[in-house]
């Protein structure tokens, strides 16, 4: 129903809060060049029609909305619940400077990869292990960095919340070692490297968990977000993005989705047998 008419240069928002504050349903809204204030029944007009009065005549004052605190960055809150994934985005983020220098004959880069300057295979039978999982440590840009530290950060935490950070981190040597191996394996002598084959490999992990364990919450990841990403890796596996000019670690990204369906039946597996 239809109670007041009033001009459209008249503020009504503190006389709106202060109706609400009173159980007074309404809306006001403009039409015509005026604002209008309507009710939601006929009984509440007389009120509002009394209530308007008194507020323009001064005898109801609105107190202010609060302003809310704004809201701090708990940095140390995220270390204290997810230690092992908080590290791991640093260490990225720390070791993102190797790759500023790629081609040099020099540059630490080439201590974290499958390659040394100029670019020589290095043969496995020369035990340096570390390359094995450094690859995962390096990003070739800062969008390349910051959407591989988002997934960590989005799906790490999922596990680690479960696992606990020793198991993750595990998980994490586990899912780097096949992955890089993968991609070594397809294109030898070439230099890679990025967390994704991770991030694949716990997604991986996080989808088997959610069907082998369907009744826990844990482990449920948005439908549209899993099969985006997936989506992704099939879309990158038909070299699509080499017209681009862009080289994507595709079997990387398989290696490390495999791995982590295969460590979440293996983990669930002793768990039922615990």
């Amino acid at each position: 129903m239809r109670v007041l008419e009033t001009s459209t240069d008249e503020d009504l928002a503190d006389f709106s809060r202060f109706l609400w504050g009173e159980r007074l349903r309404h809306r006001i809204y403009e039409e015509s060049g005026v604002q209008i204030i309507e009710v939601a029944t006929a009984d509440d007009a007389p009120q509002v029609r009394h209530h308007y009065n008194e507020w323009r005549a001064g005898r109801i004052v609105v107190e202010p909305e609060p302003l809310l605190p704004p809201r701090r960055v708990e940095v140390a809150r995220w270390f204290r619940h997810n230690p092992a994934v908080a590290v791991l985005v640093v260490l990225l983020v720390l070791c993102f400077p190797l790759t500023l220098n790629l081609e040099s004959p020099t540059g630490l880069v080439h201590w974290f990869t499958f390659t040394t300057a100029p670019h020589v295979q290095i043969p496995s039978e020369t035990w340096q292990v570390w390359r094995w999982f450094t690859p995962m440590l390096l990003h070739f840009g800062i969008v390349h960095l910051a959407f591989n530290a988002a997934l960590l950060w989005e799906l790490g935490r999922r596990v680690e919340g479960q696992l606990g950070s020793l198991r993750l981190l595990t998980l994490v040597l586990v899912v780097a070692g096949v992955s890089n191996w993968a991609q070594y394996l397809w294109s030898p002598g070439a230099t890679f490297g990025g967390f994704s084959g991770v991030d694949y490999g716990l997604l991986g992990f996080i989808v088997t968990s959610s069907r082998l364990r369907p009744n826990s919450k844990a482990w449920l990841l948005p439908q549209g977000f899993a099969l985006g990403l997936l989506g992704f890796l099939v879309l990158f596996s038909t070299g699509i993005t080499a017209s681009f000019g862009l080289h994507i670690a595709n079997a990387a990204h398989w290696g490390g989705l495999i791995s982590g369906v295969v460590c979440a039946g293996v983990w669930h597996r002793i768990r039922r047998q615990g």
